[in-house]
């Protein structure tokens, strides 16, 4: 029996800044490496990771947060079938209104 491998290693970092703001960075990268009966199928993939994030409160109970994550995955199936399923770049920005009650 074969055991698939899946590293990760991320770095994360968070500073509280004047005017009630704080800010959060973080990088991370992992790779998949897949194994079983089916290798035809399945392919070793490499992730990059990246995000940067920003919230302030808005009054008590309630702040209002704004991050940008980027990802781009690189896989080698591309080298056994001749196409590439699993590959991506991907730019996220998400809004959050977050409500303690």
């Amino acid at each position: 029996l074969e055991e698939s491998t899946f590293t990760d290693i991320s770095l994360n970092a968070s500073r509280e800044l004047p005017q009630q703001l704080s800010i959060s960075a973080g990088v991370s990268w992992r790779e998949d490496k897949p194994k079983g009966s089916d290798t035809e199928f399945l392919d070793t993939a490499e992730t990059w990771s990246a995000n940067l994030g920003v919230e302030r409160p808005l009054n008590q109970g309630m702040s209002l947060s704004f991050e940008y994550q980027y990802e781009d995955r690189q896989s080698d199936s591309d080298a056994i079938s001749g196409t590439v399923f699993d590959e991506y770049t991907e730019n996220r920005f998400t809004l959050t209104l977050r409500i303690d009650l």
